[in-house]
């Protein structure tokens, strides 16, 4: 500070000297023309008061122990213009303690222990400007607690705790009033009579009202009269708090800030129904039927009650933010067939307990982040028939209690990582009919008691890990090209896999390892060209497998269903490629109920279909099918075919019937040949016997000339010797 400043105050001092009209706890000065008694701070309990300077203009005695005042404390300092009491233990003010203060411009009073100011106890402070009662233990302000300040410009009656009740007409006469502060206080009405005045009494217009941390108030039609002065239209400022203004009643509207409540659509009491619905009792239930009134907009009025709300089936474009706020016990809703194309943030705040929400066929192309937040005890959420284009992390955040998630029908093509994490509940899983070509991996990983999976219809060219709780995985209609082993590793329970209509030509060596339990294999309508050996060897529960409708499959491998030997009951082989088969991959099978299906196959009766023949009039039940091939056989059951003639050597069968007359008679010329070849035969057999046996007789004959002839010629050859 300057030389020149402090000698200007020094003098300035020196001016008002004290006099000995100063108690002797206290401090007293001069200072800009007002005469100052300082007993801040002095530890004090009380002050001899006669002691004060007629003259004194402003007194402090704030942070003092100071438990209660004489009802003439002030009677002799008629020019205080500034008393400061606050601080101290003050339990009460006499009734007329402030009546010679005529001149008083400030009251502090805060930060003491007050219950009570009554009626009348500032009636003569006609110039008093502030007003400080706050943070004491005020029960009440009286309709006339403020009578007679005329001037006042603030009023603060905030952050006592026990403060239920502030007078209509507490403030309506207070004309120059700019601030009022009655926050922290036990308030369960507020009141806009305390502003405009009843009749034609004058409204006042206080710059700035303070009403934060009131958690008490009655949230019904006299709070909507109020919020609407509040909110009126108006070039004041009033930074009136509303974000801390609580709900304290009704039960279902407790803890609710009155920004989000309308108490004319919240306030409701027991048996109320909207105009446009039907309300009814069932059971334990209190039912609001609304549903196809041809609504544009979710009616209002709902009994704090009820438990379900059927909404579907109207004309509604939007869910508006707090709808449902004041419905804790509401349970079912069902907005189903509507128009809502919006979903606000705080459409679902207040149904604390909710259990359903249907959300079908409606316009939804995108879920606001939060909205489900609070959806905790939620356990199915149907999405179906939106248009929904994908899938976030942070749409589901709390869903603990979700057992039935479907989202079917939708435009999705993307479903980020971690989506359903919080789904540990879920059950059913339904993304059906909408544009994935692929999944995350793990994406179900936190839902261990998933069992139905269906993904059919979208665009997907593989097959997700399947999670080891599942126990129906469906994904027809895709664009699958060939299985393989990582599918099924985790499988355990996989007991139906419904692959319709995919477009699978390969099956990978054991595949089907890991699922054991797989019963129901449905690979009808795919582009497998050929069954091999390996590709269900490892799938030993199989009891139906459905393989019709390839249009490629011509060739069964032998073994093709040695893995099914005794569980197989049904196989489908109808309406495929196949001509030729020799009936080995059905030798295997030995459950005394299967049934196999193989109508609709291009069947070539031929010599090759022999054995198959057999198999089919031995003990295989099927639906009798029938050949194609050759057209001599076209339509009759394959076991009723004559393979002897089919297996002919076909040089030999001629199908012209003047031909086989000619067979015949040439057969019969050979066979007539034949037999007068016999009996020519059989005669020169015999003819020749006959000559046998002549020529036997002669050699008897010729036997005895013989031994004469000998002789004849010894005599001869002795004659020529002679």
């Amino acid at each position: 500070m300057g030389i020149f400043s402090l000698f200007s105050v020094l003098l300035l001092v020196s001016s008002y000297s004290p006099t000995t009209a100063c108690p002797a706890e206290c401090n007293c000065f001069g200072f800009n023309g007002e005469w100052i008694a300082d007993c801040a701070r002095k530890a004090l309990t009380s002050v001899t008061y006669a002691d004060f300077d007629s003259n004194t203009t402003e007194i402090h005695m704030q942070y003092n122990f100071i438990e209660s005042l004489p009802e003439d404390a002030f009677a002799t300092v008629p020019n205080l213009k500034h008393l400061y009491l606050q601080s101290n233990r003050i339990a009460s003010l006499p009734q007329n303690i402030f009546q010679n203060l005529g001149e008083l411009r400030t009251l502090r009073l805060n930060a003491n222990k007050i219950s009570d100011i009554g009626t009348g106890r500032f009636q003569n402070l006609a110039k008093l400007q502030l007003l400080y009662i706050h943070n004491n233990d005020l029960k009440e302000v009286l309709d006339d607690a403020f009578d007679g300040l005329v001037a006042v410009e603030q009023i603060s009656v905030a952050m006592n705790p026990n403060l239920a009740s502030i007078g209509e007409a507490a403030f309506y006469n207070l004309a120059t009033i700019k601030m009022i502060d009655i926050s922290g206080s036990a308030l369960t009405m507020l009141y806009s009579l305390w502003f405009t005045g009843p009749g034609i009494q004058p409204s006042i217009n206080p710059e700035k009202i303070y009403m934060y941390d009131i958690d008490t108030l009655i949230c019904d039609e006299q709070l909507e009269t109020f919020l609407q002065w509040m909110n009126r239209p108006t070039n004041l400022r009033r930074a009136f708090g509303r974000a801390t203004m609580v709900c304290g009643q009704p039960e279902n509207l407790k803890g609710r800030s009155v920004t989000v409540v309308d108490p004319a659509r919240h306030y409701t009491v027991a048996g109320d129904c909207p105009a446009e619905c039907s309300c009814f009792n069932s059971g334990a239930s209190y039912i609001a039927d609304c549903s196809s009134r041809g609504l544009t907009e979710i009616p209002s009025n709902f009994a704090p009650e009820t438990t379900e709300i059927f909404l579907q089936n109207n004309q509604i474009q939007t869910v508006s933010p707090y709808n449902f706020l004041h419905l804790t016990k509401l349970e079912y809703l069902f907005l189903h067939q509507n128009a809502i194309d919006l979903v606000d943030l705080n459409a679902f705040s207040g149904p604390v307990g909710l259990k359903q929400l249907t959300l079908n066929n409606n316009n939804i192309s995108a879920i606001t982040v939060g909205v489900f937040n609070n959806l905790m005890t939620l356990e199915i959420l149907n999405l179906n028939h939106n248009k929904l284009t994908r899938i976030q992390a942070n749409y589901f955040p709390s869903m603990t209690s979700l057992v039935q998630f479907s989202a079917n029908g939708n435009s999705i093509s993307r479903v980020l990582a971690g989506s359903f994490d919080s789904m540990v509940s879920l059950k059913y899983f339904g993304m059906a009919q909408n544009n994935l070509e692929e999944l995350p991996d793990g994406i179900w990983g936190n839902s261990g008691n998933l069992y139905f999976i269906d993904v059919s219809e979208n665009s997907l060219n593989s097959l997700p890990a399947i999670p080891s709780s599942v126990s129906v995985f469906e994904a027809r209609d895709c664009s699958i090209l060939s299985l393989s082993p990582g599918s099924f590793q985790t499988a355990g329970n996989l007991e139906t896999l419904e692959l319709s209509n995919n477009r699978i030509y390969r099956i990978e060596d054991n595949t089907f390892a890991g699922a054991t339990r797989l019963q129901t294999l449905r690979l009808d309508n795919n582009a497998l060209e050929s069954i091999e050996n390996n590709y269900f060897i490892d799938a030993t529960s199989l009891v139906t497998l459905d393989l019709s409708d390839n249009a490629k499959l011509t060739h069964l491998s032998d073994y093709a269903f040695s893995g099914q030997r005794y569980n197989l009951q049904r196989l489908y082989l109808n309406d495929c490629a196949m001509s030729t088969t020799n009936g080995r991959a059905f030798n295997s099978l030995e459950h005394p109920n299967l049934y196999v299906q193989l109508a609709g196959n291009p069947w070539n009766c031929d010599c090759g279909l022999e054995d198959f023949s057999d198999v089919l009039r031995s003990s295989l039940a099927t639906d009798a099918p029938k050949c194609q091939n050759p057209e001599s056989e076209n339509g009759k059951p394959i076991t009723d075919v004559d393979y002897v003639l089919a297996c002919s050597d076909p040089e030999t069968i001629d199908p012209d019937p003047a031909s086989d007359q000619t067979a015949l008679i040439i057969s019969l010329t050979i066979v007539l040949a034949v037999l007068v070849f016999g009996v020519v035969m059989l005669i020169v057999l015999r003819q020749s016997k006959k000559r046998k046996a002549i020529g036997n007789g002669h050699r008897s004959s010729a036997d005895r000339g013989a031994h004469s002839n000998d002789q004849y010629v010894s005599d001869e050859k002795g004659l020529t010797g002679l």
